[in-house]
């Protein structure tokens, strides 16, 4: 299993913006992507401007099918203040 944990950093005012398309996305993921075994949003307690959106994987496959997924999206909002950050992880236990 793979995990990626993705910090996200958005501009004033976008939180509600980003917060709904994730809540969207979710079922979206859920419904087509059996291989993504979790897929959260969460907000820092220290900063309201920085999420981090931690999605595990069943393997490499399922998660390169949700990268080509989510790179055809046309509806997603422009709300982040800089491209993602990726990291990706062995998950070692689940």
């Amino acid at each position: 299993m793979l995990t990626a944990i993705v910090t996200l950093r958005v501009v004033p005012g976008g939180h509600d913006q980003l917060e709904a398309d994730y809540r969207m996305w979710s079922k979206i993921v859920k419904r087509d992507e059996p291989g993504t075994l979790l897929y959260s949003l969460c907000r820092s307690p220290d900063d309201a401007n920085t999420y981090y959106a931690v999605e595990q994987y069943r393997d490499e496959a399922a998660m390169r099918e949700h990268v080509v997924n989510w790179q055809k999206r046309t509806d997603a909002p422009d709300v982040l203040l800089e491209p993602p950050a990726v990291r990706v992880c062995d998950t070692v236990s689940d």
